[in-house]
């Protein structure tokens, strides 16, 4: 991703984090913009998207691994 992608990336997180009825602090969201960064912004989408749909890991909220 590219520093302009913070707000989309920020925006996406927080989006999954609502639908796992979580909350993020703005320093987590830093963890996982620095452990996902070198990945493109259409890619994490993607595999956010894919998280949801799993029926089993699909359950919880993501870790950067998980994506």
């Amino acid at each position: 991703m590219q520093d302009n992608d913070k707000i989309k990336f920020a925006t996406m997180l927080t989006g999954i984090a609502d639908y796992y009825g979580k909350t993020l602090a703005k320093a987590i969201i830093e963890v996982y913009w620095q452990g996902l960064r070198q990945y493109d912004i259409d890619t994490i989408k993607k595999a956010l998207w894919e998280h949801t749909q799993n029926p089993d890991n699909g359950q919880f909220m993501p870790k950067i691994a998980d994506v």
